[in-house]
Protein backbone atom coordinates (compact mmCIF):
# COMPACT_ATOMS: atom_id res chain seq x y z
CA UNK A 1 0.00 0.00 0.00
CA UNK A 2 2.86 2.38 0.81
CA UNK A 3 4.44 2.00 -2.62
CA UNK A 4 1.02 2.28 -4.26
CA UNK A 5 0.33 5.55 -2.45
CA UNK A 6 3.59 7.09 -3.62
CA UNK A 7 3.10 5.73 -7.14
CA UNK A 8 -0.36 7.33 -7.22
CA UNK A 9 1.10 10.65 -6.13
CA UNK A 10 3.70 10.49 -8.90
CA UNK A 11 1.01 9.56 -11.43
CA UNK A 12 -0.91 12.66 -10.39
CA UNK A 13 2.14 14.85 -10.94
CA UNK A 14 2.89 13.30 -14.35
CA UNK A 15 -0.64 13.77 -15.68
CA UNK A 16 -1.06 17.19 -14.11
CA UNK A 17 2.02 18.28 -15.99
CA UNK A 18 0.46 17.04 -19.25
CA UNK A 19 -2.37 19.56 -18.93
CA UNK A 20 -0.20 22.39 -17.69
CA UNK A 21 -0.92 22.09 -13.98
CA UNK A 22 1.97 22.37 -11.54
CA UNK A 23 1.68 20.23 -8.43
CA UNK A 24 1.85 22.13 -5.11
CA UNK A 25 5.33 22.52 -3.67
CA UNK A 26 4.10 21.00 -0.41
CA UNK A 27 3.59 17.73 -2.32
CA UNK A 28 6.58 17.71 -4.65
CA UNK A 29 8.92 18.50 -1.75
CA UNK A 30 7.76 15.37 0.09
CA UNK A 31 8.45 13.18 -2.94
CA UNK A 32 12.12 14.13 -3.12
CA UNK A 33 14.44 11.33 -1.96
CA UNK A 34 15.86 13.30 0.95
CA UNK A 35 12.35 13.91 2.35
CA UNK A 36 11.73 10.22 3.05
CA UNK A 37 11.95 9.36 6.78
CA UNK A 38 14.65 6.79 6.05
CA UNK A 39 16.81 9.45 4.43
CA UNK A 40 16.13 11.83 7.30
CA UNK A 41 17.04 9.19 9.87
CA UNK A 42 20.23 8.35 7.99
CA UNK A 43 21.22 12.02 7.83
CA UNK A 44 20.62 12.52 11.55
CA UNK A 45 22.44 9.37 12.67
CA UNK A 46 25.26 9.35 10.13
CA UNK A 47 28.67 9.60 11.78
CA UNK A 48 27.47 8.44 15.18
CA UNK A 49 29.69 5.51 16.20
CA UNK A 50 28.38 2.16 17.36
CA UNK A 51 27.99 1.62 21.09
CA UNK A 52 31.17 -0.51 21.36
CA UNK A 53 33.18 2.05 19.38
CA UNK A 54 31.97 4.91 21.59
CA UNK A 55 32.58 2.92 24.78
CA UNK A 56 36.10 1.94 23.73
CA UNK A 57 36.89 5.53 22.85
CA UNK A 58 35.66 6.70 26.26
CA UNK A 59 37.69 4.11 28.12
CA UNK A 60 40.83 4.93 26.12
CA UNK A 61 40.31 8.58 27.02
CA UNK A 62 39.97 7.75 30.71
CA UNK A 63 36.27 8.64 30.80
CA UNK A 64 33.41 6.87 32.50
CA UNK A 65 31.39 5.28 29.64
CA UNK A 66 28.26 5.36 31.78
CA UNK A 67 28.22 9.14 31.90
CA UNK A 68 30.10 9.90 28.68
CA UNK A 69 27.92 11.95 26.31
CA UNK A 70 29.29 10.26 23.19
CA UNK A 71 28.43 6.83 24.58
CA UNK A 72 24.96 8.02 25.54
CA UNK A 73 24.49 9.42 22.05
CA UNK A 74 25.60 6.10 20.52
CA UNK A 75 23.19 4.16 22.74
CA UNK A 76 20.32 6.46 21.73
CA UNK A 77 21.18 6.15 18.02
CA UNK A 78 21.32 2.36 18.29
CA UNK A 79 17.89 2.28 19.96
CA UNK A 80 16.44 4.56 17.31
CA UNK A 81 17.83 2.46 14.44
CA UNK A 82 16.42 -0.72 16.00
CA UNK A 83 12.93 0.69 16.54
CA UNK A 84 12.07 2.63 13.39
CA UNK A 85 8.79 0.85 12.75
CA UNK A 86 7.26 1.16 9.27
CA UNK A 87 8.89 4.28 7.89
CA UNK A 88 7.26 3.64 4.53
CA UNK A 89 3.87 4.04 6.20
CA UNK A 90 5.04 7.23 7.86
CA UNK A 91 6.08 8.59 4.48
CA UNK A 92 2.80 7.57 2.82
CA UNK A 93 0.88 9.21 5.64
CA UNK A 94 2.77 12.46 5.18
CA UNK A 95 2.06 12.47 1.45
CA UNK A 96 -1.63 11.67 1.96
CA UNK A 97 -1.96 14.49 4.47
CA UNK A 98 -0.24 16.89 2.07
CA UNK A 99 -2.74 16.04 -0.68
CA UNK A 100 -5.69 16.59 1.65
CA UNK A 101 -4.34 19.91 2.85
CA UNK A 102 -3.55 21.07 -0.69
CA UNK A 103 -6.86 19.96 -2.23
CA UNK A 104 -8.25 23.46 -2.74
CA UNK A 105 -4.98 24.53 -4.34
CA UNK A 106 -5.09 21.50 -6.65
CA UNK A 107 -8.72 21.96 -7.68
CA UNK A 108 -8.22 25.69 -8.30
CA UNK A 109 -5.21 24.99 -10.53
CA UNK A 110 -7.10 22.31 -12.48
CA UNK A 111 -10.16 24.56 -12.81
CA UNK A 112 -8.04 27.34 -14.27
CA UNK A 113 -6.99 24.97 -17.05
CA UNK A 114 -10.15 22.91 -17.48
CA UNK A 115 -12.77 25.65 -17.64
CA UNK A 116 -11.30 27.46 -20.68
CA UNK A 117 -10.76 24.11 -22.41
CA UNK A 118 -14.36 23.03 -21.76
CA UNK A 119 -15.65 26.38 -23.01
CA UNK A 120 -13.60 26.18 -26.22
CA UNK A 121 -14.60 22.57 -26.81
CA UNK A 122 -18.30 23.25 -26.21
CA UNK A 123 -18.18 26.23 -28.54
CA UNK A 124 -16.57 24.15 -31.28
CA UNK A 125 -19.08 21.34 -30.80
CA UNK A 126 -22.00 23.76 -31.19
CA UNK A 127 -20.44 25.39 -34.26
CA UNK A 128 -19.79 22.10 -36.03
CA UNK A 129 -23.34 20.98 -35.24
CA UNK A 130 -24.66 24.22 -36.67
CA UNK A 131 -22.63 23.69 -39.84
CA UNK A 132 -23.78 20.08 -40.10
CA UNK A 133 -20.25 18.72 -40.19
CA UNK A 134 -18.70 15.94 -38.11
CA UNK A 135 -15.68 16.64 -35.95
CA UNK A 136 -13.92 13.62 -37.48
CA UNK A 137 -14.17 14.97 -41.02
CA UNK A 138 -11.09 17.22 -41.13
CA UNK A 139 -11.15 17.61 -44.91
CA UNK A 140 -14.63 19.11 -44.87
CA UNK A 141 -13.76 21.32 -41.90
CA UNK A 142 -10.71 22.65 -43.74
CA UNK A 143 -12.82 23.39 -46.80
CA UNK A 144 -15.23 25.40 -44.66
CA UNK A 145 -12.31 27.20 -43.03
CA UNK A 146 -12.73 30.44 -41.11
CA UNK A 147 -14.13 30.37 -37.59
CA UNK A 148 -15.12 26.72 -37.95
CA UNK A 149 -11.58 25.60 -38.69
CA UNK A 150 -10.18 27.78 -35.92
CA UNK A 151 -12.69 26.49 -33.37
CA UNK A 152 -12.05 22.88 -34.39
CA UNK A 153 -8.30 23.37 -33.97
CA UNK A 154 -8.82 24.81 -30.48
CA UNK A 155 -11.12 21.90 -29.65
CA UNK A 156 -8.43 19.35 -30.50
CA UNK A 157 -6.10 20.99 -27.97
CA UNK A 158 -8.89 21.28 -25.41
CA UNK A 159 -9.89 17.64 -25.92
CA UNK A 160 -6.62 16.38 -24.48
CA UNK A 161 -7.10 18.49 -21.35
CA UNK A 162 -10.69 17.28 -20.97
CA UNK A 163 -9.69 13.62 -21.33
CA UNK A 164 -6.73 13.78 -18.92
CA UNK A 165 -8.40 15.82 -16.18
CA UNK A 166 -10.37 12.90 -14.66
CA UNK A 167 -7.12 10.95 -14.28
CA UNK A 168 -5.49 13.94 -12.58
CA UNK A 169 -8.28 14.38 -10.04
CA UNK A 170 -8.83 10.67 -9.46
CA UNK A 171 -5.17 10.19 -8.58
CA UNK A 172 -5.09 13.34 -6.45
CA UNK A 173 -8.09 12.13 -4.50
CA UNK A 174 -6.75 8.59 -4.06
CA UNK A 175 -3.35 9.93 -3.00
CA UNK A 176 -5.07 11.81 -0.21
CA UNK A 177 -7.46 8.96 0.61
CA UNK A 178 -5.57 5.74 -0.24
CA UNK A 179 -8.44 3.41 0.66
CA UNK A 180 -10.90 5.12 -1.71
CA UNK A 181 -10.40 4.11 -5.32
CA UNK A 182 -13.35 5.84 -7.00
CA UNK A 183 -13.11 4.25 -10.43
CA UNK A 184 -16.87 4.45 -10.83
CA UNK A 185 -16.87 8.22 -10.64
CA UNK A 186 -13.75 8.88 -12.73
CA UNK A 187 -15.46 10.48 -15.73
CA UNK A 188 -18.00 12.27 -13.55
CA UNK A 189 -15.27 14.59 -12.32
CA UNK A 190 -15.79 16.51 -15.56
CA UNK A 191 -19.31 15.65 -16.76
CA UNK A 192 -22.74 16.73 -15.57
CA UNK A 193 -25.07 14.10 -17.05
CA UNK A 194 -28.22 14.81 -19.00
CA UNK A 195 -30.88 12.74 -17.27
CA UNK A 196 -33.28 13.19 -20.18
CA UNK A 197 -31.11 10.92 -22.30
CA UNK A 198 -28.85 9.04 -19.89
CA UNK A 199 -31.62 7.45 -17.83
CA UNK A 200 -33.25 5.87 -20.86
CA UNK A 201 -30.43 5.23 -23.30
CA UNK A 202 -27.56 4.84 -20.86
CA UNK A 203 -24.43 6.94 -20.66
CA UNK A 204 -22.57 7.65 -23.90
CA UNK A 205 -18.89 6.86 -24.35
CA UNK A 206 -17.69 9.02 -21.49
CA UNK A 207 -14.12 8.93 -22.74
CA UNK A 208 -15.24 10.78 -25.85
CA UNK A 209 -16.26 14.37 -25.07
CA UNK A 210 -17.87 14.72 -28.53
CA UNK A 211 -20.42 12.01 -27.78
CA UNK A 212 -20.87 13.34 -24.27
CA UNK A 213 -21.99 16.70 -25.65
CA UNK A 214 -24.05 14.95 -28.33
CA UNK A 215 -26.08 13.45 -25.46
CA UNK A 216 -26.91 16.88 -24.11
CA UNK A 217 -24.59 16.57 -21.11
CA UNK A 218 -22.29 19.41 -20.12
CA UNK A 219 -18.61 19.65 -19.28
CA UNK A 220 -18.22 20.98 -15.76
CA UNK A 221 -15.69 20.30 -13.05
CA UNK A 222 -16.70 18.70 -9.75
CA UNK A 223 -14.79 20.33 -6.91
CA UNK A 224 -14.88 17.26 -4.68
CA UNK A 225 -15.21 13.51 -4.75
CA UNK A 226 -18.61 13.91 -3.10
CA UNK A 227 -19.84 16.07 -5.96
CA UNK A 228 -18.61 13.56 -8.55
CA UNK A 229 -20.29 10.74 -6.62
CA UNK A 230 -23.53 12.72 -6.47
CA UNK A 231 -23.55 12.84 -10.26
CA UNK A 232 -23.15 9.07 -10.44
CA UNK A 233 -25.93 8.52 -7.96
CA UNK A 234 -28.19 11.02 -9.69
CA UNK A 235 -28.16 8.92 -12.87
CA UNK A 236 -28.75 5.72 -10.93
CA UNK A 237 -31.52 7.31 -8.90
CA UNK A 238 -33.26 8.63 -12.03
CA UNK A 239 -33.32 5.18 -13.59
CA UNK A 240 -34.68 3.70 -10.37
CA UNK A 241 -37.42 6.33 -10.06
CA UNK A 242 -38.49 5.75 -13.68
CA UNK A 243 -38.48 1.98 -13.16
CA UNK A 244 -40.54 2.34 -9.98
CA UNK A 245 -43.03 4.58 -11.80
CA UNK A 246 -43.48 1.94 -14.50
CA UNK A 247 -43.77 -0.85 -11.93
CA UNK A 248 -46.32 1.06 -9.86
CA UNK A 249 -48.41 1.86 -12.91
CA UNK A 250 -48.29 -1.77 -14.06
CA UNK A 251 -49.38 -3.03 -10.62
CA UNK A 252 -52.39 -0.72 -10.82
CA UNK A 253 -53.31 -2.05 -14.25
CA UNK A 254 -52.03 1.06 -15.96
CA UNK A 255 -50.06 -0.81 -18.61
CA UNK A 256 -51.61 -3.30 -20.93
CA UNK A 257 -49.82 -5.35 -23.56
CA UNK A 258 -47.95 -2.98 -25.83
CA UNK A 259 -49.46 0.02 -23.99
CA UNK A 260 -47.27 3.10 -24.45
CA UNK A 261 -49.49 5.51 -22.51
CA UNK A 262 -47.09 7.83 -20.66
CA UNK A 263 -47.09 8.22 -16.90
CA UNK A 264 -45.63 11.26 -15.20
CA UNK A 265 -43.06 11.25 -12.41
CA UNK A 266 -40.69 13.73 -10.77
CA UNK A 267 -37.09 12.81 -11.53
CA UNK A 268 -34.05 12.73 -9.27
CA UNK A 269 -33.16 16.29 -10.26
CA UNK A 270 -36.66 17.62 -9.64
CA UNK A 271 -37.57 17.72 -13.33
CA UNK A 272 -40.93 16.27 -14.38
CA UNK A 273 -40.61 13.48 -16.93
CA UNK A 274 -42.82 10.85 -18.51
CA UNK A 275 -42.09 7.18 -19.06
CA UNK A 276 -43.99 4.28 -20.57
CA UNK A 277 -44.00 0.49 -20.56
CA UNK A 278 -41.24 0.42 -23.18
CA UNK A 279 -38.93 2.45 -20.96
CA UNK A 280 -39.01 5.66 -23.01
CA UNK A 281 -38.33 8.75 -20.92
CA UNK A 282 -39.28 12.28 -21.93
CA UNK A 283 -39.09 15.62 -20.16
CA UNK A 284 -42.41 17.42 -19.61
CA UNK A 285 -41.94 21.07 -20.70
CA UNK A 286 -42.73 23.71 -18.13
CA UNK A 287 -42.99 21.28 -15.23
CA UNK A 288 -39.57 21.62 -13.60
CA UNK A 289 -39.53 21.61 -9.83
CA UNK A 290 -36.98 23.77 -8.05
CA UNK A 291 -35.11 21.35 -5.82
CA UNK A 292 -31.54 20.46 -5.01
CA UNK A 293 -29.87 18.07 -7.42
CA UNK A 294 -27.73 16.56 -4.67
CA UNK A 295 -28.27 12.97 -3.59
CA UNK A 296 -27.87 11.47 -0.15
CA UNK A 297 -24.82 9.18 -0.26
CA UNK A 298 -26.27 6.60 2.13
CA UNK A 299 -29.85 6.31 0.87
CA UNK A 300 -29.68 7.53 -2.73
CA UNK A 301 -32.57 9.90 -1.95
CA UNK A 302 -32.66 13.39 -3.48
CA UNK A 303 -31.73 16.09 -0.99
Amino acid sequence: MNNYAISTANTFITHARKIGVTAPESITALLKPDAHPRAQLHAWTEGIPSVPEAMHAALNAGKNPVTDKDVQRAVTAQAVRANTGDLGAVHAGRVAAAFREAWDEIIDAVTAVFDPAAEAFTRAHALLKEKGVSHDNPDQIRRIGGDTLAAWGQALTAEEIIKVTPTVLTNAHIAGHPTQYGQGRRAYWTITPNLDTWAEEGAPDMKNPWTVLDSGATLSLARSSREAEDRVRLVSRERQIAANARANSSSRGGFGAGDTTPITYVGADGVTRQTDSLGAIRRVPGRDYIVSNRVDMATGESL
